[in-house]
């Protein structure tokens, strides 16, 4: 039986050829090797100008890796305002750091819309008047799977805080990578933006990643401290830059993504009638992503019978990483417990509308069976 992958943009497939070439008989290169560190130096040169910056360093994306960058920060005396759906990683790494240093970190939840904020209650704003001078923000939040108004966002940032640095999390915009979305990221890229880049969601092996920045931040001597600091903390890995280069261009060539989530949505509502909900609006989400809410059960139980129809989804980061939590993503956004529970996230590439009535169709099976099972 052919299985079926609906967590697309959280479990990315396996690029087995380009990982095979990050693999070596000993996990470090010889550094005093000229030719390999000129090869490095201009692999990063030239996958940083793909995506309109100067610099490359290794960025790992563990909750260790955040926590030492946070760390970093700190020691420069900068004020953290972090958004909690950036990564399970960045999110637990922010708690821990929270009770090393209090002060020194400001959360910005999404609001009742999925996304976040410029202005109001935990928004870019009031983290502004708090003291924070550097923002983690991803482009797309993770679990209720919405984009961020990054354009509005960083308009607030400039007219407030001219000498902000802002660190947005492009990974999963990467997954589905077309010529019109480097565009996109072209048009919102300003000097004092860092991308961060889980190379995960481009095929790449986990616990990889990395950060890019640009020339003129890196002369800037008000910063130029913190950036020899974090690039200290980072260790390069040989063939890595060329194999995320190449990823990259594999997901250029491919198809454009032809968005099917209003199909999806509206076969499976025609099963579930009012028990069908979702978190955000579809209007906010990628193409072929949605943030299902399942009305009046655990997501859990209902994942559990549709992989032994070789159907495989998630209710969130955690339910990926195999935590038996619900989504941390809807707790900090005030929902009650049971109601993170409710939810099912749904993103995939590809799907024939025949293959969406028959998985719609497998999904309100499983659901009628727990309601009338009370599991």
């Amino acid at each position: 039986m052919q299985s079926t992958r609906l967590d697309f943009l959280a479990n990315f497939p396996q690029n087995q050829q380009l990982n095979a070439l990050c693999k070596d008989v000993y996990p470090h290169f010889n550094a005093l090797n000229p030719a390999i560190i000129q090869t490095l130096q201009e692999d990063s040169v030239r996958l940083s100008q793909r995506l309109g910056k100067a610099h490359c360093e290794m960025f790992r994306f563990s909750a260790g890796d955040f926590l030492s960058l946070f760390c970093a920060l700190y020691a420069h005396q900068y004020k953290i305002a972090l958004c909690p759906s950036l990564h399970q990683q960045s999110f637990y790494a922010g708690k821990l750091f929270e009770r090393i240093a209090p002060d020194a970190l400001y959360w910005i939840y999404l609001g009742q819309k999925g996304t976040l904020k410029s202005s109001g209650e935990n928004s870019i704003e009031s983290a502004i008047k708090a003291g924070a001078n550097v923002f983690f923000i991803p482009l797309i939040n993770q679990d209720i799977l919405t984009i961020n108004p990054i354009e509005s966002l960083l308009k607030t940032l400039q007219t407030h805080i001219p000498d902000f640095i802002a660190f947005i999390d492009i990974s999963m915009q990467l997954s589905f990578l077309n010529t019109q979305i480097l565009t996109s990221l072209m048009r919102i890229n300003h000097p004092q933006i860092l991308w961060l880049v889980n190379a995960e969601n481009i095929g790449l092996a986990p616990c990889n990643g990395a950060m890019f920045f640009s020339q003129s931040l890196y002369d800037d001597k008000r910063h130029t401290r913190l950036l020899e600091d974090i690039s200290a903390l980072n260790l390069w890995q040989e063939h890595f830059f060329e194999s995320f280069d190449c990823a990259l261009m594999q997901i250029l060539a491919q198809e454009p993504i032809v968005d099917s989530k209003h199909l999806f949505y509206q076969t499976l509502q025609r099963h579930l009638g009012e028990n069908l909900d979702t978190f955000a609006s579809l209007d906010d989400t990628p193409p072929n992503a949605l943030p299902l809410r399942l009305k009046n059960i655990k997501a859990r139980t209902l994942i559990q019978a549709l992989s032994v129809e070789q159907i495989f989804a998630i209710n969130g980061q955690d339910c990926l990483f195999g935590k038996a939590k619900p989504s941390f993503v809807l707790q900090t956004m005030g929902y009650e417990e049971k109601h993170c529970r409710e939810l099912l996230s749904v993103s995939y590439r590809h799907l024939e509308p025949h293959q969406i009535a028959i998985i719609t169709q497998k999904i309100a099976f499983a659901y009628h069976q727990i309601i009338q099972l009370h599991l």
